[in-house]
């Protein structure tokens, strides 16, 4: 049994928490213990209201749920912790309910992990072990239906050794083992089957805790007064408003009475600068832009239709005009940000090559019937599917939009009912983050495209048991080249990370994660 060991503190004092940068294999790695907890957390003076606004609602409040969208993560970044998280560069591990960074591999089947013993749930209650074992039992169970499922399939059980340690066993080692467990926020027992409490108002261990909650227009949070860290947060209250304008987006942020948005329209990052909003650019984000194409349906099942489609995009376009160009082209499943990303596939260029889209498609099997995009609502979105159906058309290929709200998109990607689905998301920075879809078992909920094959069971069961650096990135080649041959979720470029501040803010930084802003809880008004 491997037990978590202890690490040497902090010698700088340039952040609250020890982080953690991982070597998959020891190569390069450093640590730096966890701070211990202070009792009394998040006592102090507070003063001011935050006020982050976002182009969409989070469909849904359960951590664990069937979604982990940016909006739902964000929220949940605020109110809940987990064992650990993601730091701001790739490999990079914080502690947060664990006592220690992880260790840089875990090489048994068999791994304890010691808990903080100064935590308290929002109601007061002591956080335990207990805790954590119900999460991760609900997690696991295939009809509690969590987004978390297919990440943690090599865990065979989680159990409370004590009421400040878990036992996690594995059904075989795994290389991502700690990737995979780190951004599973961990809930209350008594709530871990509560769905319609974790949907409405989830009991956390963060740094706020929920005051009110009116769905599909805005959550306020309060600052929760039992937090482990002193004096964080640094704001009484952060107030998270749903805001689908674009304009009026860009305009509260001039006016002030908007503190965050990550949602910036590239169009007006020139405006803000001018007008003395600070506009965060960062030009190497885990995000991507790209889409599905339902391998399960028989007229979407041949590759070399898929691949025509994929030949055919003018992705400087999409750059150029729905990023206004905050946007790198898109190559493979993996953004730049990640670990395993690899410059030598590249198989598209920034203009579309419809010679090569016309001669794969006078191979294929073509669908008899106009193919369905699905996306979610938004001007990018409308924007980038205006572009390809535009450039399909050339190709000979009809294609329809369909703009949903979120939790109808997500009900119909999860039921594999769509053609193709688009979608802008933001990639875990950990050292295992895998080829996202064509990398998961066969068995994996996560598994939307319907694509998969022995041989890519077997690279990924290579990948999560390597033993060398070597033979690990030798199967996450393979992986990537998969991806590529099969065309069943296209890239079209790796948008850059915008942020806007609307007020003078000190001690913030933003999250190079995008998507799950942790600097906030830190932040004050200057």
């Amino acid at each position: 049994m491997a037990q978590m060991a202890g690490l040497a503190k902090p010698s700088v004092a340039t952040t609250r928490r020890g982080v953690l940068k991982l070597g998959m294999f020891g190569a390069g790695a450093f640590a730096l213990s966890a701070c211990g907890g202070t009792s009394g957390g998040g006592g102090g003076t507070k003063a001011g209201a935050f006020v982050w606004e976002s182009s969409a609602a989070p469909t849904l409040l359960n951590p664990i749920g069937p979604t982990n969208s940016p909006q739902v993560k964000r929220v949940v970044s605020w109110i809940s912790s987990g064992l650990w998280r993601f730091g701001s560069n790739p490999g990079e591990f914080v502690a947060q309910l664990a006592t220690e960074n992880p260790p840089e591999r875990i090489s048994d089947k068999v791994f304890t992990v010691q808990l903080r013993d100064d935590v308290k749930w929002h109601d007061g209650s002591p956080f335990t072990a207990e805790d954590v074992q119900a999460t991760f039992e609900a997690v696991l169970d295939e009809a509690y239906g969590s987004t978390y499922r297919n990440r943690v399939l090599a865990l065979d059980s989680v159990r409370a050794t004590s009421d400040y340690e878990v036992e996690f066993t594995l059904k075989t080692v795994d290389n991502f083992i700690v990737n995979e467990i780190a951004p599973i926020p961990i809930v209350k027992a008594s709530q871990a089957r509560s769905v319609d409490d974790l949907n409405s108002k989830p009991l956390g261990t963060g740094p706020y805790m929920i005051e009110s909650y009116t769905s599909g227009e805005s959550i306020v949070l309060v600052a929760n007064p039992h937090y482990y860290e002193d004096g964080v947060p640094a704001t009484e209250k952060l107030t998270y408003n749903v805001v689908p304008n674009d304009g009026t987006r860009t305009i509260d942020l001039i006016n002030g009475t908007a503190t965050f948005t990550s949602d910036v329209s590239p169009g007006d990052v020139e405006l803000l600068e001018r007008e003395g909003v600070t506009v965060h650019v960062q030009s190497s984000a885990p995000t991507r832009h790209y889409f599905y194409i339902n391998t399960t349906k028989p007229e979407l099942g041949d590759k070399l239709f898929r691949q025509a489609l994929a030949f055919a995009i003018n992705r400087k376009q999409i750059v150029d005009t729905v990023w206004r160009g905050y946007a790198d082209i898109g190559q493979t499943s993996t953004s730049p940000k990640s670990v395993y990303y690899d410059t030598s596939l590249a198989p598209y260029g920034e203009e579309p090559d419809l010679d090569k889209a016309r001669s794969l498609l006078a191979q294929a099997k073509k669908p008899s019937k106009p193919i369905v995009l699905t996306m979610l609502q938004g001007s990018q979105y409308a924007a980038a599917g205006t572009i390809l159906v535009e450039n399909w058309a050339e190709l000979g290929v009809d294609v329809v939009l369909e703009q949903l709200d979120a939790g109808a998109a997500s009900e119909k990607l999860r039921g594999k009912t769509y053609d193709m689905w688009m979608l802008i998301d933001y990639l875990g920075t950990g050292p295992g983050y895998m080829p996202s879809a064509i990398a998961d078992y066969s068995s994996a909920g996560s598994l939307f495209s319907g694509f998969t094959t022995p041989e890519v069971d077997a690279a990924i069961e290579t990948a999560r048991t390597a033993t060398t650096d070597e033979e690990l990135q030798e199967a996450m080649k393979y992986l990537l080249e998969v991806d590529i041959d099969q065309a069943c979720q296209i890239a079209m470029c790796y948008p850059h990370y915008l942020e806007a501040q609307g007020a003078k803010l000190n001690d913030y930084e933003p999250s190079a994660l995008g998507n799950v802003p942790y600097g906030v809880p830190l932040a004050s008004f200057a």
